[in-house]
């Protein structure tokens, strides 16, 4: 799994407010099958951890991904895709 630089925040129904719950988010393709996937744990309300994850399929999900990408920062979607297509694969 690879590190990805991200923040998890956690809110509730009642709770107006976003808490940062941690920063330890790995992101890798599932096993056996053609997925992204976005793990993190979260603290238990009972005292335990509680693993997360979050599966992307590429058929139905990465053109969402890219879209909301292109709207927060263009120019670095394109310097990525640029840097890919040439044979410099992604900055670790």
């Amino acid at each position: 799994m690879t590190h990805l630089k991200a923040k998890i925040y956690r809110s509730g129904e009642t709770v107006p407010k976003w808490h940062h719950e941690t920063d330890e988010v790995s992101i890798d393709k599932t096993r056996g099958e053609e997925q992204l996937e976005i793990t993190f744990k979260l603290a238990s309300k009972g005292g335990g951890v509680t693993d997360v994850a979050v599966r992307i399929d590429p058929h139905v999900g990465f053109d969402t991904l890219l879209n909301e990408m292109w709207k927060v920062d263009p120019e670095r979607v394109v310097a990525l895709m640029a840097r890919q297509l040439n044979g410099h694969f992604w900055p670790g």
